[in-house]
């Protein structure tokens, strides 16, 4: 059998030596004999191994020189030893034959950098080993057959390969893990079913390839990365560990694995064409991007300590499994489907994100960096200890819809519309703050267990009848309506701000002690008791208010109004108490309706006017609605009371104004007062009804226990009058009763000129001094008369020779005394 190199000679050296192979009892079996002819200079071994050899080894002898293992037959041509001589031998060609699947080959002893080879290429054998020290100057090639085979280092082996190291293994494995391996380029290969690849690189690898039908594991003391161009296909999990990780990052490359995990000290960033199964990882920073999807595996821990990038086109699951383990320095998101990220530690978002929807699940708190633009375009799901987000000026955050879970606070700054959806939605404390409006599903339910907080132009929250909202106390401030409903007791805190207001709640609307509250327009109030503007510190304006109580409740409204104070639209109540530190008046289509006491009290001169009729500038008639079951009018300083009531007047309590008209628009409306009642009028009191008694309660001792006091007195009524004061008055203007007319006085009584006092049935007056009918212009007359033509008139007093009866001076008085 005959072997000759493949001519190759070197022009240096002409002189070409003969080596013999040892041999010797290697196996008890057919090793490869071949006849070996080397350059002295630049020589290279070509071995091609016939059916009948299973093992060649080429390694360096015990002198130092490279010898070949061959056959313990040599024909009888040759004996002893050939070898070369050590550092003259730059290139090995190994070429197993095409069928045989089971051949060998192995490296013994070391190729140290002195004695490095120029280039390896072994072709056609299943079994490759490493088991010393090689130096490839340039390329390392290996193509194997056969299947069940390895090309691998053994614990002393050692491959250095200073050009490119390419390994097709074919349906073989790739075991080359020696600590000490150090690769330039690198392209590594099997096929067939499940065949494994694991690299060990001392330094930096440059990847020109992979294609591995099982998994493949690369560990590098340096950094990874891969050619232009390059296609790197993995059938099932992919290893990388390396200072830093870059892969996929050229616009011909090809990159795709079934799962893949890396870890590096550094930045990894890789790009898959199709999805992406994210395995246990650590990086200092990483970079993810995908065709398809990026997930994470079952059980996964992926630990960044910079920043996670996650760029998805078709979706992003990072910890979703409850039994996965995520922490990043911060995050990043892109994705036109949906991203879902749950981190075991605070979670932080940076950069411009976007995604279809979003949920952020973090065991810590969520929040973003300065700058950070956040679009989703359909909902968001936030949940952790607490969530900020948008808080900067220059942040920007929208989604179409958002829903929430923290213990701590949540605080979003959306610059769009804000819609909260879902059923669980809770928060220690809430602040929603929006360019557009706040608003939030039919069957949303909200708890807010602290503050709610709502800035927005216009806010709707908990209006439907299926939604929830619950919060220990609210403030808002909006340009236009803040609206919202509440499944319990109501409290408002801060200050707060609003075009228009519509407050609902289920239990009682208070608010705190330093409150502040200011509409422009109408506030309304709609819950079982509504007590505001009471507390210490506390401010409260309205434009109109209008306010509503619960039928099964205790129904007491209280309002104290820090100015003129409007009351619209159509109010029930059970208890009513306005104060305003200005006026208290009605619109001209309100109806007001309390079934119990109501009280207006008034300061700084505030008028109070309330349930008036009358004609509008635009001559359109306007009457507004007043009843209640006893009514206290309090107007200090100037202040006018006018009352126009749609039933009955009971004055009740403590009474005083400037001056008073009360009148009862019903055909049967009077005007009456309660036991202790007092009504104090500095001028004129004005009464109009069909029968009016006031200040006439006595006890049985005679005593009075009210008090009525009043400088003049005008009335009107259809049936009897019956007023009791406590100190002088005078009539004035035109009164008249249908009935009998009973004036009292503990002073005078005196009619002023151009007074006019007409009663139908008779009159009594009793007090000091009775001047009535008395003047050349005033006018006193008893409509009707006795049989006789004489008229009912009974007076008590010193002066009863001044009443007179008649319009003029003289007439006919009847005076019974």
């Amino acid at each position: 059998m005959r072997s000759k190199s493949n001519g190759t000679k070197s022009k240096r050296r002409a002189r070409s030596q003969k080596s013999a192979m040892s041999y010797g009892a290697l196996e008890a079996r057919n090793l490869l004999a071949t006849l070996v002819e080397f350059n002295a200079v630049d020589s290279q071994i070509s071995v091609n191994m016939d059916a009948n050899n299973d093992i060649a080894v080429i390694g360096i002898a015990d002198n130092g020189n490279v010898t070949v293992n061959g056959s313990q037959d040599l024909d009888g041509k040759t004996s002893g030893v050939q070898s070369v001589e050590a550092g003259s031998l730059k290139h090995i060609f190994v070429s197993g034959d095409v069928n045989r699947t089971a051949q060998e080959f192995s490296f013994v002893n070391d190729f140290t950098p002195e004695r490095a080879l120029y280039s390896v290429q072994l072709q056609n054998v299943s079994q490759i080993t490493i088991n010393g020290q090689l130096n490839v100057r340039e390329n390392f090639l290996v193509s194997m057959n056969g299947q069940g085979g390895r090309i691998g280092d053994s614990t002393s082996g050692q491959l250095v390969v200073g050009g490119l190291t390419k390994i097709d293994a074919g349906a073989n494995t790739v075991g080359l893990n020696n600590a000490n391996n150090d690769f330039s380029e690198l392209y590594v290969g099997t096929s067939g079913k499940l065949h494994n690849a694991v690299i060990t690189d001392i330094n930096d690898v440059m990847l020109t390839g992979v294609e591995t039908s099982g998994n493949f594991t690369l560990t590098a003391g340096g950094d990874v990365e891969d050619v232009a161009n390059a296609k790197i296909e993995v059938a099932e999990d992919a290893f990388f560990t390396a200072k830093s990780i870059t892969l996929g990052d050229h616009e011909g490359d090809s990159t795709n694995f079934f799962r893949s995990s890396f870890n590096a000290s550094g930045h990894v960033e890789v790009q898959e064409d199709s999805n992406m199964i994210l395995i246990d990882s650590e990086a200092g920073s990483m970079t993810l991007r995908s065709v398809g999807v990026i997930q994470d595996g079952l059980r996964t821990t992926i630990n960044v300590s910079g920043l996670a990038q996650f760029f998805g086109n078709n979706r992003v699951r990072i910890g979703e499994g409850g039994l996965d383990t995520f922490n990043a320095g911060s995050i990043q998101f892109q994705s036109n489907g949906h991203v879902h990220i749950s981190e075991n530690s605070d979670t932080v978002i940076t950069g411009d994100n976007s995604a279809s929807s979003l949920n952020i699940k973090s065991w810590g708190r969520v929040g973003d960096f300065v700058g950070t633009t956040i679009n989703v375009a359909n909902e968001t799901g936030l949940e952790g200890i607490s969530v900020v987000l948008g808080d900067s000026a220059t942040d920007v955050f929208n989604t179409g819809s958002m829903y929430f879970w923290t213990s701590e606070l949540f605080s979003v700054n959306e610059d769009s519309n804000s819609h909260i959806i879902e059923t669980k939605n809770r928060a220690g404390d809430f602040q929603l703050q929006s360019a557009g409006s706040i608003t939030d599903a039919d069957d949303s339910r909200i708890t807010v267990d602290g503050v709610a907080n709502f800035k927005a132009n216009n806010v709707n929250v908990g209006d439907s009848q299926d939604d929830w909202f619950v919060a220990g106390s609210v403030s808002f401030e909006t340009s236009g309506q803040f609206k919202l409903s509440e499944n319990s007791d109501l409290q408002i805190v801060g200050e707060n701000s609003a075009a228009k207001s519509v407050i609902n709640s289920s239990g009682n609307i208070t608010n705190d002690v330093n409150a502040k509250v200011d509409v422009r327009n109408s506030a309304a109030f709609f819950a079982d008791n509504i007590v505001l503007g009471n507390r210490s510190g506390d401010q409260f304006n309205a434009g109109t208010i209008g306010f509503r109580t619960a039928d099964d409740a205790n129904g007491l409204v209280q309002i104290e109004e820090d100015s003129h104070t409007n009351v619209g639209g159509n109010n029930v109540a059970k208890t009513l108490q306005i104060d305003s530190a200005g006026d208290i008046t009605d619109g001209p289509k309100s109806i007001i309706n309390v079934s119990g006491n109501t009280r207006f009290t008034t300061a700084n001169n505030g008028r109070i006017v309330v349930g008036d009729s009358g004609y509008m500038s635009d001559g359109t008639r306007y009457d507004a609605a007043f009843e209640t079951r006893t009514l206290t009018v309090q107007s200090d300083g100037t202040g006018n009371v006018v009352v126009e009531e749609d039933g009955d007047i009971v004055l009740k309590g403590d009474n005083r104004a400037n001056s008073m008209s009360l009148m009862t628009l019903g055909a049967e409306g009077k005007i009456l007062d309660t036991p202790e009642t007092t009504l104090a009028v500095r001028y004129n009191l004005n009464v109009e009804g069909s029968l009016i008694n006031l200040g006439t309660d006595v006890l049985p001792n005679g005593s009075s226990t009210d008090r009525l006091e009043f400088a003049s007195l005008t009335f009107n009524s259809t049936g009897n009058v019956k007023l009791s004061a406590d100190d002088s008055f005078f009539l004035t203007g035109s009164s008249t009763t249908g009935g009998f007319l009973t004036l009292e006085s503990e002073g005078d009584i005196r009619s002023t000129s151009g007074s006019e006092l007409l009663t139908e049935a008779g009159a009594q007056f009793d007090g000091m001094d009775i001047l009535v009918g008395n003047l050349a212009d005033d006018c006193f007359d008893i409509i009707d008369s006795f049989e006789d033509g004489t008229k009912r008139l009974l007076v008590n007093g010193e002066g009863i020779e001044n009443v007179q009866l008649g319009c003029s001076a003289g007439g006919d008085s009847g005076v019974d005394s």
